[in-house]
């Protein structure tokens, strides 16, 4: 409002807009204005939407996209092609197929823009003779404006109608890859791995040009070619000297095949360094993370994964169990009563387990035997363990003195597999601990009883 009141005064106060009629009223400036800012305010909403969608981040993107009003708006297409777009990823193909006939989107710009997505929209909804009418349009629109599109649609198009696997191989060997420029080669390689006709890729590879390996991005791509058919030599001689977000992950799949988990895990940080939304860098690293008890970084590698990729339910589990083994048990708390809430008041096993633990640490004895006897009732063999030991001692939170211990119980399953526990064990005595000597007792009772011996 108050930018509104300095424009209007100086508008008021310019000689031009007193002595020259035929300029626009006060009120025909300030509504240019408005639609000015207005226009601003959705390039910047479709921008950061677009980043949004680039980064995976599907419920941001729907976020700013919700704020651009269409009818009011000259970035409708725009919009209708996100949101088309959003529908696809999530499964929507009905709503995908019904965005994108929008008229609006039925122009020469509006096909460039979506002749692939409709084309993978209506192969889901197996429209097969929508899609012979859209491949013709689209190849006389891509025809001269992009050889990569072209590519793509004619290659979605035949595998669509393509019944028999070895026409598909077929498909895949016919081209002359040495002819093909980087960008096409990029094309073929992922058309290869998307249909996991990785071995027939790699037999091709040696009539790839000599200008194709100066291109990292190509030969990252043959390096995964080689990792999906098993031949982990040959994939790290062609990333050696490349630090891509693609290449750290290979090197972290290489090291995590081969049980060395630290150096795998160290990988797939450089991965999330290169790309902090890689999924796959993220789905190992979690994981890991627990596994080399990196408990803090566990809980920040969980808040780098996208809302889209994980159930919230999931993510407030997998956030409980860090934060119990870093010591942030009431914090820990909070997010199992979340979980509950989302569970509908009624915890997994799992997390009927978690809370029971988190209890007992907590010294909350109404709660721990609340979820330990479901968590026992449901097999859990520790649950039981730890609910019978309350019909022994009293209060057995205090006497198990959890919370209040410096010392960490490490409790390892690695040996007790179950064909460790068929094989016969030798069996060896214990040996005692003697705390106090009898001879000892001995001298202090004759001591005071004046025992002769």
């Amino acid at each position: 409002m108050f930018k509104y009141l300095i424009i209007i005064f100086y508008l008021l106060s310019s000689p031009i807009f007193a002595q020259n009629t035929r300029y626009l009223s006060i009120f025909d400036e300030l509504r240019v204005l408005n639609e000015s800012l207005k226009k601003e305010q959705d390039l910047n909403r479709i921008k950061y939407a677009k980043y949004a969608l680039i980064e995976g981040k599907i419920s941001l993107a729907k976020y700013y996209l919700n704020k651009v009003d269409i009818s009011k708006s000259q970035y409708g297409p725009i919009k209708r092609r996100y949101v088309g777009m959003i529908a696809f990823l999530e499964g929507d193909y009905k709503k995908a197929y019904e965005v994108l006939e929008h008229p609006e989107m039925n122009t020469i710009a509006g096909l460039k823009s979506t002749c692939i997505l409709r084309s993978l929209t209506l192969m889901s909804l197996f429209k097969e003779k929508e899609l012979r009418k859209l491949t013709e349009d689209c190849n006389t629109i891509l025809k001269s404006k992009s050889t990569v599109g072209l590519f793509w649609q004619n290659q979605i198009f035949d595998l669509f109608l393509t019944k028999s696997e070895k026409k598909l191989e077929n498909i895949l060997s016919a081209l002359r890859v040495e002819t093909l420029d980087t960008d096409l080669l990029r094309v073929w390689i992922k058309l290869g791995i998307y249909l996991n006709k990785e071995k027939i890729i790699a037999k091709l590879l040696k009539r790839l040009p000599d200008s194709a390996y100066r291109s990292n991005n190509i030969r990252e791509l043959i390096a995964l070619i080689y990792y999906r058919i098993g031949d982990e030599k040959e994939a790290k001689k062609f990333i050696e000297d490349i630090n891509g977000q693609l290449a750290e992950n290979i090197r972290g799949n290489i090291s995590l095949n081969n049980n060395d988990y630290e150096v795998a895990f160290g990988h797939f940080q450089l991965a999330l360094k290169r790309k902090s939304t890689s999924l796959n860098a993220l789905e190992r690293s979690i994981p890991l993370a627990w596994k080399l008890e990196k408990w803090k970084k566990g809980i920040d590698l969980l808040t780098q994964l996208n809302y889209d990729d994980l159930k919230e339910r999931d993510r407030q589990a997998l956030k409980a169990a860090f934060k119990i083994r870093l010591g942030k048990n009431i914090e820990a708390k909070n997010h199992l009563r979340y979980m509950e809430k989302l569970y509908g008041n009624n915890l997994p096993h799992e997390g009927d387990v978690m809370m029971g633990i988190n209890s007992l640490i907590l010294n909350d004895d109404e709660n721990f035997k609340l979820y330990s006897d479901k968590a026992c009732r449901n097999f859990d063999g520790t649950s039981c363990w730890l609910l019978h030991q309350t019909l022994v001692w009293s209060n057995f939170g205090k006497l198990s003195n959890i919370y209040n211990s410096n010392k960490e119980v490490k409790i390892s399953f690695a040996d007790e597999s179950i064909d460790s526990l068929r094989n016969e064990k030798e069996i060896t005595g214990l040996d005692e601990e003697v705390l106090i000597d009898q001879q000892d007792i001995e001298e202090l009772d004759s001591s005071v009883f004046n025992l002769e011996f």
